[in-house]
């Protein structure tokens, strides 16, 4: 079975300006903050539907969190797509 992913980059998406919050690990983190990596992917289930996909036109920043610190990365967010499907699944586990 197919794991349906909402991935977060390429072009700006126009709207109400609304700030996504991410905790990551730190070496996620450090990744991200180098450069490295520049793509988000969250696995999709109700929670993740509800605060991303659900607000998808409104996100126009994400800051990530190095784990449980105070340190903090703010990136612009391009575009945000669902790939697998526009319907949350109801019994997929998420996890948080």
């Amino acid at each position: 079975m197919e794991i349906p992913f909402i991935s977060l980059e390429g072009e700006e998406i126009r709207g109400i300006a609304m700030n996504l919050h991410l905790t990551l690990t730190f070496d996620w983190y450090d990744k991200t903050a180098s450069g490295e990596k520049d793509v988000e992917y969250r696995l999709i289930c109700p929670h993740w539907h509800r605060l991303i996909w659900n607000r998808r036109k409104q996100i126009k920043t994400v800051t990530f969190s190095q784990g449980m610190t105070k340190t903090k990365l703010k990136r612009a967010v391009w575009k945000i797509v669902h790939e697998g499907g526009e319907q949350a699944p109801q019994d997929q586990e998420c996890p948080l």
